[in-house]
């Protein structure tokens, strides 16, 4: 039973994400209308244009990851620390999940 919500849980939480990265990109791509179709039309390829979009979402993507890795992992440090029977975490297993 608590799997199951555990799982749901998750299941929840990546729809939301997806969902927010789709409406941000939709709203990107509305903003910028105009200045997609004169790129279109002075000959800029599509794998250009999606690049010029997600070149934003990139960005900000690596910047949450700069802010949120070290606290996350100074506060499941400092959450650890109380365990009878505790693991070391590595920084390198932070990034994953982004």
């Amino acid at each position: 039973m608590i799997n199951n919500h555990f799982r749901i849980a998750w299941r929840n939480i990546l729809r939301n994400r997806v969902h927010s990265t789709i409406v941000m990109a939709m709203f990107t791509t509305q903003r910028r209308v105009k200045e997609i179709g004169i790129r279109k039309v002075l000959g800029a390829s599509v794998s250009s244009i999606l690049t010029l979009l997600a070149k934003d979402f990139v960005k900000l993507t690596l910047l949450a990851l700069v802010v949120a890795c070290p606290v996350a992992w100074w506060a499941m440090d400092r959450w650890l620390t109380d365990f009878a029977y505790r693991i070391d975490i590595q920084c390198g297993c932070l990034p994953w999940p982004v």
